[in-house]
């Protein structure tokens, strides 16, 4: 431990967060707030289902400064991803390669972006564990915690590991806790979204039809 330079360290972490910051955007959400997003790949970009609504008008501000217009071409609020497509991205954004895997203890780099200007904090990795299902039926392939404190502009941005490989996606869980959306996770939306628009999901439910015989009221 006494070998230990904190001041490369530091650098080093930097230098991560400087090589992926090309990668991000972020907008105004409908909640009059900023988000993050982050290109994916082919002129996509990505990021949290929560901080889109249907049919309103979106400006991506890129890590140039560029403003442009984008369309949310789909979301999938069962897996918290929502895929977006700027009318005219810049040339040469970068794509985030997928990390290897991650257990509790290793960094993790929490990446934002607001009106092109870069964020980056880092922690590390608190939960690894199996395969979960979401609250609204959607399948997340790992689950994965971060022992990182950041605030709302870094949601729907990228978290990194300590090689600058994309882990996932940051959402905010019950109470805000910070979670990972896994690449893997994002990856099979995404392919789904760009097809589609969205990820049919199957249900069961109940309807109630009122009924009337004489004074007597009630449903079936």
């Amino acid at each position: 431990m006494s070998n230990f330079n904190l001041s490369a360290f530091s650098d080093a972490v930097a230098n991560v967060a400087a090589a992926a910051a090309p990668a991000l955007a972020s907008f105004a959400t409908h909640h009059h707030r900023t988000a993050s997003a982050f290109h994916w790949h082919d002129g996509f970009f990505v990021t949290a289902e929560e901080a889109v609504e249907a049919g309103e008008e979106i400006e991506l501000t890129l890590a140039s400064g560029e403003t442009v217009k984008a369309e949310l071409v789909g979301r999938d609020p069962s897996t918290g991803v929502a895929l977006l497509k700027p009318a005219s991205a810049a040339a040469g954004l970068p794509q985030l390669p997928q990390a290897a895997a991650v257990r509790p203890g290793h960094v993790a780099i929490a990446l934002g972006s607001s009106d092109g200007t870069a964020l980056a904090v880092f922690g590390s990795v608190g939960e690894v564990g199996p395969a979960w299902r979401s609250m609204r039926g959607g399948t997340i392939d790992r689950r994965i915690n971060l022992a990182i404190n950041t605030g709302g502009r870094f949601e729907g941005g990228p978290v990194l590991d300590a090689k600058g490989g994309l882990i996932g996606m940051l959402l905010f869980g019950p109470r805000r806790r910070v979670l990972v959306m896994p690449y893997e996770t994002i990856e099979r939306a995404v392919a789904t979204l760009r097809e589609k628009g969205h990820v049919a999901r199957g249900y069961l439910g109940a309807g109630l039809h009122p009924i009337r015989n004489g004074d007597t009221h009630g449903a079936w």
